[in-house]
C-alpha cells in the first residue's frame, strides 16, 4: 500500500470511525490484493 494514500484516508475521515485495510484497499481498486502476509510466510 502507497503510504500516501494511507495517510489521505486517516487524515480525511471522521475521528470517530475506524479505518481498515479493506477500506484503503477499496479505493485503490484490488480488492485486498495487495494486503496480506499469512499466506508468504517464508515465501518470495
Amino acid at each position: 500500500m502507497d503510504p500516501l494514500i494511507v495517510a489521505e484516508k486517516v487524515a480525511t475521515t471522521d475521528r470517530n470511525k475506524l479505518v481498515t485495510a479493506r477500506d484503503i484497499s477499496k479505493e485503490l481498486g484490488d480488492e485486498g490484493k495487495r494486503v496480506g502476509g499469512s499466506f508468504a510466510k517464508g515465501k518470495k
